[in-house]
């Protein structure tokens, strides 16, 4: 148990705070000495994966959890939080992805990590970046099937804010925006959304999600004709991505923004 909460406090819960990639992955020789000479493989090898995913994420090159640090074939465990955790980093596609890839992911799989990971804080997390997605493509695509599915992970932040989980703030505002504007007679209120994502986020210091606010206000105001603006938020976005380290999402919408600038 030991180990778990080392674990957990040296490494997921500040992944879950957005605290910056590189700072995380200075912990790993240190903990997996730890955990292998107190024989704790299992734990190890979840700390071996989500290392692994860090410097995928850092790089941009590969989206599987696989690399020099982790091999599922040589470090595979049994347990359902190992298989819990593994399909939860396998699916942050959202930094180093295209959102369809993410949405589609979403949505053949639902929530099984909620299913073999019941009682995970980590769930959050996962829910809230499965309902972005999907909210994301159903505007892009107009897809009911994607709407209706982003709409339960909603409804279900809404009753975390009901609970009190001061946590989840800018989780339930994206979302609230995401759904708003999915209709040209909301978008106002999408707008307004948006706006008050980014201040909630950037108030949490969570600089992944800072990014993630700003990459989709952009995206809603290039549709709204909002060049200009649209252009200004994306650069905020590669400005916190940058920060957080996710080197291969900044590549990827530099692109993108050149590709607005010239458009």
């Amino acid at each position: 148990h030991a180990m778990w909460c080392l674990l957990w406090s040296d490494v997921l819960i500040p992944y879950m705070l957005g605290t910056p990639l590189s700072k995380l992955l200075k912990n790993y020789p240190r903990l997996i000495l730890e955990m292998e000479e107190h024989h704790e493989f299992e734990t190890a090898a979840i700390l071996k994966m989500t290392c692994q995913a860090f410097v995928n994420i850092i790089s941009g090159k590969v989206t599987s959890v696989k690399g020099a640090l982790f091999n599922i074939e040589a470090d595979a465990g049994q347990s359902a939080t190992f298989r819990g955790t593994f399909h939860f980093l396998e699916g942050e596609l959202l930094f180093h992805s295209n959102l369809e890839d993410a949405a589609h992911r979403a949505s053949k799989h639902g929530n099984k990590f909620q299913r073999l990971c019941p009682a995970a804080c980590l769930g959050m997390l996962e829910e809230f970046h499965r309902g972005v997605a999907l909210y994301a493509v159903a505007r892009k695509r107009k897809s009911r099937k994607y709407k209706s599915r982003a709409s339960k992970i909603h409804r279900k932040v809404k009753q975390w804010i009901v609970d009190l989980n001061p946590n989840v703030e800018h989780y339930d505002l994206l979302l609230d925006a995401e759904h708003a504007s999915l209709r040209s007679k909301t978008h106002q209120a999408a707008d307004d959304y948006y706006q008050m994502s980014i201040a909630s986020a950037t108030k949490s210091g969570h600089l992944a999600h800072c990014g993630l606010c700003h990459e989709r206000y952009a995206d809603f105001l290039l549709i709204r004709c909002d060049k200009e603006g649209a252009v200004q938020h994306l650069s905020e976005a590669i400005r916190y991505y940058k920060e957080w380290g996710a080197g291969g999402k900044v590549y990827q919408l530099m692109k993108q923004q050149l590709r607005w600038e010239q458009c």
